[in-house]
């Protein structure tokens, strides 16, 4: 999911947590960023270093186009700051990230593929927080007005993404992953709209 951040600095503690490349399409980008915006948060980071995702020389097409689509999905800067700290703000790895402790190098660098989320106990609302915070007001100008005309229908809309593919691949092909990932039962996106207040699978469902 998310792919070369590292944090970067002096003394053994660090001062930036700087993205080193991007890693597949849009999704895997989401879940980098907010990978990334977790442990920042999380240890007191005030910078997040995204030039090197940016500039990175890419060897195949496919990645090329997957970071062309991201960068006009998005007007990512050099460097996203985090509110209220400094830049060169220390890290200090807290207990739910002592996992990434074993990643910090010589001088304190914290390097990993950041392919898996970096803390425990990190819940989809604090994703969701952090990247409605920091990303949201970078989306595109395009985009953004797309989003700001919005449509009367569309807060009641629930959006459900089955996903297959590689995760369920025809005969023949070797799966991403060597495990089979089943969706789960028609009942639990309806008890999902149900908390939301859909009573019942109807036209104001979006199954893509």
């Amino acid at each position: 999911w998310i792919a070369g951040a590292r944090a970067a600095g002096a003394s053994g503690a660090g001062h930036v947590v700087e993205l080193e490349r991007f890693h597949g399409r849009i999704g895997n980008n989401l879940a980098q960023l907010g990978h990334i915006l977790l442990f920042a948060n999380r240890s007191g980071a005030g910078r997040i270093h995204l030039a090197p995702a940016k500039e990175q020389d890419i060897p195949t097409r496919a990645e090329r186009q997957n970071r062309e689509q991201l960068l006009s999905i998005f007007d990512l800067p050099d460097d996203l700051y985090l509110e209220g700290r400094g830049p060169d703000s220390d890290i200090v790895v807290p207990e739910t990230c002592e996992s990434s402790r074993r990643l910090l190098r010589e001088g304190g660098k914290y390097v990993d593929p950041w392919y898996r989320t970096p803390c425990s106990n990190a819940s989809a609302r604090e994703y969701r927080e952090l990247l409605h915070r920091y990303l949201r007001p970078l989306l595109s100008s395009k985009l953004s007005a797309c989003v700001s005309r919005g449509d009367a229908g569309a807060a009641r809309t629930l959006t459900v993404h089955l996903r297959s593919d590689d995760v369920w691949p025809s005969s023949g092909r070797l799966a991403a992953t060597p495990r089979i990932w089943t969706m789960p039962p028609c009942a639990m996106f309806e008890k999902v709209g149900c908390a939301n207040h859909q009573s019942t699978i109807g036209s104001d469902w979006l199954f893509l």
